[in-house]
Formats: structure tokens, C-alpha cells, sequence
């Protein structure tokens, strides 16, 4: 075991120059990188989670999530908690940049800090640090110093866990490394019966997996819902190659859409820019012009949106929603976010990251949609993108198509709460 270990921190050691290189050309890890690689005690928010544990009667929690998706639904399960646990100690860490910028942003009574990369030492460090007997690691984070190292302290568990089929292979494949490892898991609870299915494969106890869906499908503003719009299309999270294809919707219906982009990563923009030149379309930027296009709401434009932490509020702008990460092979984003404002969502066939949210919003159920109205629908080719915006344009067809989407997200929204009363009764983890 120990062999193990040394093994792979020296393989670790060898893929973390990706990093060091990284951040000469990158800010975001320019600014991280000092915290992959060192850790002390008396670093602000770890004197301040310690500090927090001492006035409370609870031990605390540790949660890891890696990026901005993961740690929203992070988020979703702190506010669950700490609406029965007010002052309850949570210690949250993350893999990327734009997740501590939110965090730090938005949420600023979270503990938050930039993960550790996986080495022994430092694993070891944290967890006698934060010295609480539970860490909870959201969806596809399976670090193997991590969990062996964290299960000498304490219970580990998984939750939105997803484990595709492709997952089981790859897993499969490098067993020598993680099968001791996912062993080592007290409990997974599951976004789809595939994921759970698939972890049964693998060798995981059939006792130690739930099936509750994604905590992501809970947002704390469910209740939102207006019928006022901007835009006539919002697509978020897009990646390359994508914004080429929504250029080519724009001019397919000659400029005579409004149309706000938001790009997954922000740090893409010039490319976007210079794209939109090449093409001779006139554009507006949401941080300058915002003023400008909430008063003129006819306007038929393209707005880039050059600002983090807004895409809910955006799509909430829309009439149509199209989520991003899925006409490239991404698979895909939070398909949920248009629908929790009433908006009818388009997506294409790569959402395989985001199979339970697809499936909600695409499986017919009789209780809620009908033969006319399905709520949310696939984009395979320009021409049916064109006619599927087209057809929900046409009138005010978005309206009825996004109540049906709403309630396939209502229908799903009860995730979070069977999580958290599976830690709570099941597992007895807040204590």
C-alpha cells in the first residue's frame, strides 16, 4: 500500500509540471498555484474554520467539488444545512479558479480554498488540520491519496456520483490504483440507476449505492419564473466551435434574432470577437451596453456575456434556452438552469456528463407534458436548430414549451432533499 502511494505521488509529481507550465501563460492557475502545492495552518480561512469548530458544538464537514457546476450544487447542500444548522463548521475546497471566484464573490460565509494537488504530504496535512470526521466529494472526484488518506480520519461520501459506462472501463483499466480505492467509500449516492448499475459492476457493495438524482437540480431561487424577456435565444456555456454554429443560426435568420452568448470560459472572448468581425455582425458586451439593451429591448443584436456568475439571471432574460458543452464532445453543462426560469431548453447530443438532467427534461411523462408540448428538445444540424427556434418563436410557442420544462425540473428538484436526509438519518453525519 505504502509502495503504492510513493508510486503514484512520483506520477504526480511528473504530471504537475502541466501545471507549473500552465501558469506562466495562465492567470488563473498563476493565482492558484501557490496553494497546489503548499499548505499552513495559518493560512486566514483554515485559522478561520478552526476558529469556527472551537465555538460549536458540531465537529464540521469537509466538502470537495471540482469547478463552477460541482460547486454550485456544493453550495445547494451547505444552505441545506445550514438551515438546520446554523452555525454548523463547513470547510468547502475546490480544483479551479472561476469556483473560488464565485465563492468568494457570491457566498462569502463559505470557508473555501484551492485544493491541494493529490500528494501524500499534503493530503495528510489537511486532513489533520480540518480534523472533522466526515468530507462529502461531489460527482466524478475520485483522488486516490484523498480518500485512502481521509479514511483514517474519518467517512467518506459521494454524492451526485456520476459513473457512466465509459467510466467502468477506464476504471476498470487502471484497477491496480483504484479499487482499493473506491472501496474505501462509505457510501455513493447516485445521480441515475445507470450510474448505480454501473458501480455494482464494478465491484462497489450494491449496499453502499443510492439512487437520488443531482443536488444540482435544487436551486434556492426555484420559485423565479417571469414572462418578460430580453433575448430572443440565450446560449451558455459554450465552447469552441459552438459560437460558430450559433453565428451561423444568427445569420441563417438574417440578423433578425437577439441572441446573447455567454462563453464557458471568459478568457475566450477576443477569439469569439474576431470571429463576429470576420463574419461582419455588429455585437454589444453585457458589462458596458446593459443599460443599453434592457432599454431597448427590440433590439436585434448579438451580446456577448463578459461577466461570471450571471448565466441563471441571463437565461431568466431569454425566451429560449440552449445549454453549451453539448454540439462538441463536453458533455455538457447544468441543462436544468433555462428550465428552473421557465424556459424551453435545446442541447445537443454530447450531454453525456449530464445524462440524469438530460433524460428528466427528455423522458415523456404523462403527468406533466403532452403529444404537443415536450419542454426540451435535441439539436443535431443548423436546419433543425433554425426550425426548432423558429417554431418556439412562433407564437409565443416558448411560453407553453417552458412551463413543461419547469415542471420536469420540479419533478427532479427533490434530489437535494433525499441526500441530505440520507446523511442526516441514514449515516448520522452532521453531528
Amino acid at each position: 500500500m505504502k509502495f503504492r502511494s510513493i508510486i503514484y505521488d512520483l506520477l504526480l509529481l511528473i504530471a504537475s509540471t502541466y501545471v507549473i507550465l500552465k501558469s506562466i501563460s495562465n492567470e488563473s492557475y498563476r493565482k492558484t498555484i501557490k496553494y497546489r502545492f503548499t499548505l499552513s495552518q495559518d493560512e486566514p480561512v483554515l485559522k478561520e474554520f478552526k476558529n469556527q469548530q472551537k465555538k460549536s458544538s458540531f465537529s464540521g464537514l469537509w466538502i470537495h467539488a471540482a469547478s463552477v457546476g460541482e460547486v454550485l450544487g456544493a453550495v445547494n447542500l451547505i444552505s441545506k444545512i445550514r438551515q438546520e444548522y446554523e452555525n454548523y463548521p463547513i470547510f468547502l475546497t475546490v480544483t479551479n479558479y472561476a469556483a473560488l471566484k464565485l465563492i468568494r464573490e457570491k457566498y462569502h460565509y463559505i470557508n473555501v480554498r484551492i485544493s491541494p494537488l493529490d500528494f501524500s504530504w499534503l493530503i495528510s496535512r489537511l486532513c489533520s488540520i480540518l480534523q472533522v470526521p466526515n468530507i462529502i466529494i461531489v460527482e466524478a472526484e475520485y483522488w486516490p491519496n484523498l480518500i485512502d488518506i481521509f479514511s483514517k480520519h474519518g467517512r467518506i461520501f459521494h454524492v451526485s456520483t456520476r459513473f457512466s459506462k465509459k467510466a467502468l472501463n477506464r476504471y476498470k483499466n487502471f484497477n491496480f490504483l483504484f479499487k482499493n480505492t473506491f472501496s474505501k467509500i462509505t457510501a455513493f449516492f447516485t445521480k441515475t440507476e445507470e450510474d448505480n448499475n454501473n458501480l455494482i459492476k464494478y465491484g462497489i457493495n450494491e449496499n453502499k449505492v443510492f439512487t437520488v438524482g443531482d443536488i444540482k437540480a435544487y436551486q434556492s431561487y426555484k420559485d423565479f419564473c417571469s414572462e418578460e424577456s430580453i433575448f430572443d435565444l440565450v446560449a451558455g456555456s459554450t465552447h469552441k466551435g459552438e459560437e460558430s454554429v450559433l453565428i451561423n443560426l444568427y445569420l441563417k435568420f438574417e440578423k433578425n434574432i437577439s441572441l446573447a452568448i455567454a462563453p464557458r470560459h471568459l478568457s475566450r472572448l477576443n477569439e469569439i470577437i474576431a470571429e463576429l468581425k470576420r463574419n461582419d455582425i455588429n455585437f454589444l458586451l453585457w458589462s458596458k451596453d446593459k443599460d443599453f439593451i434592457k432599454r431597448n429591448q427590440n433590439q436585434k443584436s448579438i451580446v456577448l456575456i463578459d461577466t461570471m456568475g450571471e448565466l441563471s439571471d441571463i437565461y431568466a432574460l431569454g425566451k429560449i434556452g440552449f445549454v453549451g458543452g453539448t454540439l462538441q464532445k463536453i458533455g455538457g453543462h447544468n441543462l436544468f438552469e433555462p428550465a428552473i426560469c421557465s424556459r424551453p431548453v435545446l442541447f445537443g447530443k454530447y450531454y453525456q456528463r449530464q445524462s440524469f438532467m438530460a433524460d428528466t427534461l427528455l423522458k415523456e411523462n404523462k403527468e406533466i407534458s403532452n403529444n404537443t408540448y415536450k419542454g426540451a428538445y435535441v439539436v443535431e444540424s443548423l436546419d433543425q436548430f433554425y426550425d426548432l427556434v423558429k417554431y418556439l418563436l412562433q407564437n409565443n410557442n416558448w411560453l407553453e414549451e417552458g412551463k413543461i420544462a419547469r415542471k420536469k425540473f420540479e419533478y427532479a428538484s427533490h434530489s437535494l432533499e433525499r441526500t441530505y436526509n440520507l446523511l442526516k438519518d441514514k449515516f448520522n453525519v452532521f453531528v
